[in-house]
């Protein structure tokens, strides 16, 4: 049991192309960049916001008690995740794009939001501070607001 929970922790840092064409699958590990200060995306709410990344794969895994200096990272949302936009700072999702459920609904929310941003639920880590600048479409790995 041990060995097929490592080989399961290996295989999710793991990064798969876009697209898959023929038999060879080329993959390589997902690795945070170092000194790399933030990550991009698309827009798709403006604004910006600062906070504490909370990483959340699946909706009903959110803790109970967000507040608004909780910043969501996803994978993507669909109308499930919908009740826990009312209690958070702001959003980032690793696909979607201006006209996704994410967008969306972020838009109405007025909450800051970046969304395809590639492997993010990877390479932010829980807690961390970082800053949804919904303008540019960047996530910064700091609270840039403060300085």
């Amino acid at each position: 049991m041990a060995t097929r929970k490592t080989e399961r922790e290996a295989d999710i840092r793991i990064e798969l192309p876009d697209t898959i064409c023929g038999d060879h699958v080329p993959t390589r590990p997902i690795l945070p960049i170092e000194g790399q200060e933030y990550l991009v995306g698309i827009s798709g709410s403006s604004g910006q916001a600062q906070g504490y990344a909370r990483i959340v794969l699946e909706p009903v895994e959110a803790p109970v008690t967000l507040t608004k200096s909780d910043i969501l990272v996803v994978p993507f949302t669909d109308v499930g995740w919908t009740p826990l936009f009312s209690g958070i700072g702001g959003i980032v999702a690793e696909t979607g794009g201006q006209l996704s459920h994410t967008s969306i609904v972020a838009r109405e929310y007025r909450l800051p939001a970046v969304v395809s941003v590639k492997k993010a639920t990877h390479l932010i880590k829980d807690g961390q501070p970082i800053t949804v600048d919904g303008d540019t479409g960047r996530v910064y790995l700091k609270h840039m607001m403060d300085s």
